[in-house]
């Protein structure tokens, strides 16, 4: 048996204000084939870009090394301070599979090696033009991923520590007029999208681009059985009235059902659930909270948790082992 690791991928946060999120979040499912099992947006403090970025310049080889020094003054310069009164975002996911280091290095790509096939991420979304001396002109490298084992576990450590400090829902990141009616959604994606490895996450994430509404949260969430009935309790009544009382319940808990992976056919089914809370002018239904009074910081980063096989289990949980 494969010995399983875990991985991760930063979307840059020009990635996320030129609305790249979707195709970038749908090739790193679908290329490498891994779990997601975490994710949460951050507004990267300076503190936590300083030593982030000091964990970057490793290599020794000449080429490589420049090619370090070039992703740690990008982290320096472009994961703090504002753009137009809006501080810059990231988007933070965590995959878990056999070589799931490999896996994500294939997939990102390498910068300097840039192709015009779109074979990687970085061949995509990324940019390392140079003038005809050699000297780089301007460099953008869509994703950030670390590809040590070690070091993957020594950042996910760090991350961890600034989670509650600069991640979660960032409601106070995005500026808007003093008069403005703005709103919060919430977006599930829900489970029948994840049975395998494919670009339909993305997909309904890039649907969403067109919205001109801003990510401000990302989380993967597990739902519980007490939850489901929280969330679609309102329903009920709504399914009662249109189809019959008994048709309507019966609807009802099979929709239950389905979030928590106990439905008909899969009682014990493992889910993920990607929550997106968006925010902006014309977004409606607010973001739900669960009844259970679970709070967003329940799903931190932090690499001792795990997560539970108890699907009663009230709080999300993301899993580090």
């Amino acid at each position: 048996m494969q010995h399983e690791e875990l991985s991760y991928a930063i979307i840059t946060p020009y990635s996320m204000r030129k609305s790249r999120t979707g195709g970038i979040v749908g090739r790193l499912i679908s290329r490498t084939g891994l779990d997601l099992v975490g994710g949460r947006m951050f507004a990267p403090s300076p503190e936590l870009a300083k030593r982030y970025a000091e964990t970057i310049v490793t290599e020794t080889e000449p080429r490589h090394r420049a090619t370090q020094e070039l992703i740690r003054d990008y982290v320096l310069k472009n994961f703090t301070g504002t753009i137009n009164g809006e501080r810059l975002r990231v988007l933070f996911l965590i995959f878990r599979g056999p070589d799931a280091v490999e896996k994500v290095h294939r997939t990102v790509g390498h910068i300097v090696h840039e192709r015009t096939s779109g074979e990687t991420i970085r061949d995509t979304y990324g940019d390392y033009i140079t003038d005809d001396s050699g000297k780089v002109t301007y460099f953008e490298p869509g994703v950030l991923a670390t590809f040590d084992p070690k070091a993957v576990e020594r950042d996910l450590k760090l991350w961890a520590k600034f989670s509650d400090s600069d991640g979660g829902i960032l409601d106070q990141v995005i500026p808007f007029p003093s008069d403005a009616k703005t709103e919060k959604t919430l977006v599930l994606i829900k489970p029948d999208n994840f049975k395998f490895p494919n670009l339909r996450p993305g997909g309904v994430i890039e649907v969403f681009s067109r919205s001109g509404l801003c990510i401000i949260g990302f989380k993967v969430h597990r739902m519980s059985v007490a939850q489901a009935e929280a969330f679609y309790g309102p329903v009920l009544s709504v399914l009662e009235s249109k189809l019959g009382a008994k048709s309507g319940r019966e609807n009802w808990e099979e929709a239950k059902r389905m979030p928590t992976g106990r439905t008909r056919h899969s009682r014990q089914r493992k889910i993920h659930r990607y929550c997106l809370s968006r925010r902006g002018r014309g977004a409606q239904n607010p973001r739900r909270t669960w009844s259970n009074g679970s709070s967003e910081s329940a799903a931190r980063f932090d690499p001792e948790r795990i997560w539970p096989d108890n699907h009663d289990q009230r709080r999300a949980c993301f899993r580090f082992c």
